[in-house]
Formats: structure tokens, sequence, C-alpha cells
């Protein structure tokens, strides 16, 4: 409308960006760069769009690296092996490995490999048993191959191998015997003294190697003379050549041997004497003594006939004592009282049997109704008493007969005692019979709503459960029944 009009240019300047990059190939390996494929070392310039739309230019360095071979010539004997890229090789020929090299690039190595030979010569000897053989400074005279290794003209092991076989000699072998003074003629030879006599024929033999004979000539002694010994107990008798001994002592027998030679006999006698002892013992009354191969329990004397270490009867008269101890008790009121003197004690709990601490006195007064026993410790013999039954008297119930009931009842295998509301407090549980005799005990913990009674050890008829802490007691019946 003629008026003037105001417009505001921002310019924004975009920078261009540039890159650059450097990369190894080894040769043969090309690289793509810019959807060219490069092969060889240079350097490389690609103008591309970045992403403000201007101009980025990439710089490629490009190093090609070479690629390394080798070969190796090497010659080994045919009993060797050339190790090669993690092979022994034995045999001639050209072989190739394709490593890689320290450029990371791939390092050939070729190897030329020639193998030597190794040269085996054997040589075949027969000898007799009585001879022997030198082969290359060593003397054998028993059958077997023998190998000598020496170095060939290329360097390599020549190896000499002697393969000996040792004929057998011919052998015979004779047995005589002679009586001391006399002689023995054999093969023109005159004999008078025991001894092996070797004979060499040379040649004779069947294979051409010596025949040999060889004689065991025994010379009996004129007056051989054999010791015996002999040993018996007192009041036995020994037979010897028709004569009847008791006593101990040298006795001289005369014989003609076999052999038509005299010979004398001496016989040791020996007379063993027979031992009596007496031995006292004592035991505990209840244990058990081994006497004899006897299992002994009761007082008396008893005889056992044993044998001694020279084989005659050792008789032994053993006096056994039976060491008593008094176990019994007493009660007056709720004390216990043991009638053992002399002696040393322990109360038990019978309901665990587990020993009262503090309880080692000849009285105990439990402090609450239970069963107990004492230990009694005397002669140095040790014996515990029958359990009693002491039942501390009270007034109070521990559970009214509302709170707790028996459940089957009458029962003949299983019962259980139901409690209206959880125990508050541990309490004994037990059951008697009709004379008060304690049948069975239980510890009930607190927080317990039933308990189970197995009745297969209890006499059936009619019984008593009883329930008790330190104060009060609770008693209902209980029938078992027959099954």
């Amino acid at each position: 409308g003629g008026c003037d009009s105001l417009v505001n240019l921002t310019l924004n300047i975009l920078p261009l960006t540039e890159g650059s990059e450097n990369v190894s190939i080894c040769a043969g390996e090309s690289y793509l760069f810019n959807g060219e494929e490069l092969s060889a070392s240079g350097v490389y310039t690609a103008v591309l769009t970045g992403e403000n739309g201007c101009d980025s230019t990439a710089v490629l360095t490009l190093t090609v690296l070479p690629v390394q071979s080798t070969t190796i010539d090497a010659t080994v004997c045919a009993n060797e092996g050339y190790p090669f890229n993690g092979a022994l090789l034995t045999d001639s020929g050209t072989y190739t490995a394709t490593l890689t090299g320290e450029n990371g690039c791939d390092s050939t190595v070729v190897l030329n490999l020639t193998v030597l030979p190794v040269y085996t010569e054997a040589i075949q000897v027969t000898i007799c048993a009585n001879d022997s053989y030198d082969f290359e400074g060593g003397i054998y005279s028993d059958a077997g191959i023998y190998e000598v290794t020496y170095q060939g003209a290329n360097g390599c092991d020549s190896t000499l191998v002697l393969e000996l076989s040792v004929l057998p000699l011919a052998t015979s072998s004779s047995e005589a015997t002679i009586c001391a003074g006399e002689e023995f003629e054999y093969n023109g030879t005159v004999l008078t003294e025991t001894g092996v006599y070797e004979f060499v024929y040379p040649g004779l033999g069947a294979n051409g190697c010596d025949s040999i004979e060889v004689l065991t000539l025994t010379v009996l002694p004129a007056v051989p003379v054999t010791t015996l010994a002999a040993t018996l107990c007192d009041g036995e008798v020994y037979n010897y050549n028709g004569e009847e001994l008791t006593e101990q002592g040298v006795y001289s027998f005369n014989y003609t041997a076999q052999t038509g030679c005299d010979s004398i006999v001496v016989l040791n006698l020996n007379v063993n004497p027979v031992v009596e002892t007496s031995v006292t013992a004592s035991i505990c009354e209840g244990e058990v003594y081994l006497f004899g191969g006897q299992v002994l329990t009761d007082a008396g004397t008893y005889i056992a006939v044993f044998q001694t270490t020279a084989g005659c009867d050792s008789t032994v008269t053993l006096s056994l004592l039976i060491n008593t101890v008094n176990t019994n008790v007493i009660a007056q009121g709720n004390t216990l009282i043991s009638q053992a003197a002399n002696a040393t004690y322990q109360w038990i709990n019978c309901a665990n049997n587990l020993p009262i601490a503090g309880a080692t006195g000849n009285t105990y007064t439990p402090a609450q109704t239970g069963n107990y026993a004492v230990l009694v410790t005397q002669n140095g013999c040790a014996a515990t008493s029958n359990c009693v039954f002491v039942q501390i008297v009270s007034t109070k119930e521990v559970l009214t007969s509302t709170d707790w009931s028996i459940q089957p009842n009458p029962a003949s295998q299983v019962t259980r005692l139901v409690f209206e509301s959880p125990l508050t407090e541990e309490l004994w549980m037990e059951i008697h019979d009709l004379s008060g005799r304690s049948l069975y005990q239980k510890q009930l913990p607190a927080g317990a709503e039933a308990a189970e009674i197995l009745l297969n050890e209890l006499p059936t008829g009619v019984l008593f459960v009883r329930l008790s802490n330190q104060d009060a007691v609770s008693v209902k019946r209980l029938i078992k029944a027959a099954e």
C-alpha cells in the first residue's frame, strides 16, 4: 500500500566434513571403497553427501602387505623322522605348509625332504651248549638275537644282527651208594668219596656236540648215627624198638640198614611233669566267668584241665566267689531309703533312666510323683534296684474331669487323650493297674491338644490314666479290651 515492508533473513553456514581411514590387506585380497574393489596400495578420495546435505570427503590410505614364501631342504635317516607342521615325516618328498606370518598374511613353507636308507645285515651261527661265540667283542653262550649298531657311510645307522642257536649236550645221569671203606669203579675211575662226578665224551652226541655222563655217588658211613628226640608227659609210656620207656634219659639202639651198612640210633627222651595249680577269682552278681570252656555264674570250686606248652596236662582248681550288692529300697512316706551299707549311691528317674543331679545319698525324697531307683556301688560291683513308685499326694486337680477325655474307651490297641484346650504347661502322664503298679509313662509338652497311647504292651482290664504336675493330679479310668 506504499508503506515499508521489512523482511528479516537468518542465514546458517553449514560445515563441510572430512574423514580419513588407514587399512591394510594381504596381496591377492581386495578392499571395497565407495563401490570400487581396490587391490593396490595408495591414497583414495571419495566425495559424498553428509547428513546435513553438504559435501563430506572420505580419504582412504590402503596398504597391500606382501605374502612370504620359504623353501627348506632337509635330510634324515630312515629310522628317524622330520617334524614338519605338526607331523613326523619319514618318506622322501616335497611338503608344503601354509602358516600365518608376522604381518598377519599367509606364509608358505616348502620342504624338500630326503630320507637316507638304513642298512641291516643278519648272520646265523650255531654252537654247542658248552661253547661260546665272539661277536663284535662280546662273548655269547645263550641262544638269542644280538644286535650291534655302527654309523654307515651316509651318516645313518648300519645294524649287524646275530641269530645265535645253541645245541643241547647229550646228558645222562646215574646214582650209586656204597658204604664207607668200599670202592666204586666207574668208567675206569675208582671212587671212594661222596660227590657228583662228570665224564665228558667230546663230539659223541647225535648233534655232534659233547656227550656228558653225571654220576651221583653216596658213601654211607660205616656206623651212621641218627639222633632222635622225643618228649612225653609224666606217667606216659614211650614205645621204641619193642621197649617201653618211662624215664628221662639217652638210649642207644644198633641196627643194620637196608643198604647193608651199620646204623646206630640215639634217642634223647625228655619227660615233662604234670602241673597242678589253684587260683581264686571273684565276679559281681549277674556277671559270668569263663573258665576252661565253662560259663560260670555261681560261687563254688571248679576244676579244668588245660595243656601246657609242653603238651602235658595242667590241672587248675578255681575257687569262684560272687560279690553281691544290696539293692533293697524301702519307702517311708515320700522318702526312699537304700538298705546298702558302705556303698555309693546314685538315684535314677525311671521315666527316662537318667541320673538325678545331686541325688547321691542313701535316701532320696522326690519332688513329684514317679518311679525311682538307685544305682548302688558296693564291694567293687554295681547294681540297680527295682523302680519304686512314689505318689505325691495332692488335693488339687491339674485338670477338671471335663477338661480332658479318653477316646475311645474301652480300646484294644490305640487310644488318645483329648484336651478341651491346648495344655498351658508340661504334664506327666502315667498308666497304673489296680495294684498301683506303674505300667507306662510319658511327658506331655505344653501346647499339646492330644496324646496317643499304644496299648499293645498293656494288660487287659481296668487301668488308671493319671495326669500330674508339681502341685496337682487328675485321674480317669481306662478299660483295655481284649483284641
